[in-house]
């Protein structure tokens, strides 16, 4: 692997990180964001190594993802 290759890497890892933290701030489900966003179009593409997906910035990122099959987290108190 080369260095390019491994900056996208380290930029990906960083970003779907805060994707999901900023998921879990929004009040979505953890586990149902994850599961959702491991089976979609958009990690498949960064899997595939597509630049566009892989240095998008998280709030962008969770803009594009479909996010009616995620649930929101439920409060109890």
């Amino acid at each position: 692997m080369n260095e390019k290759q491994k900056l996208y890497i380290d930029e990906l890892a960083e970003s779907q990180g805060v994707a999901f933290s900023m998921a879990v701030e929004q009040g979505f489900d953890l586990c149902s964001f994850a599961n959702m966003f491991m089976l979609s179009d958009a990690r498949n593409h960064m899997d595939n190594g597509s630049a566009y997906w892989m240095t998008m910035t998280p709030d962008i990122m969770i803009d594009k993802l479909s996010m009616n099959s995620v649930d929101k987290a439920t409060m109890l108190r």
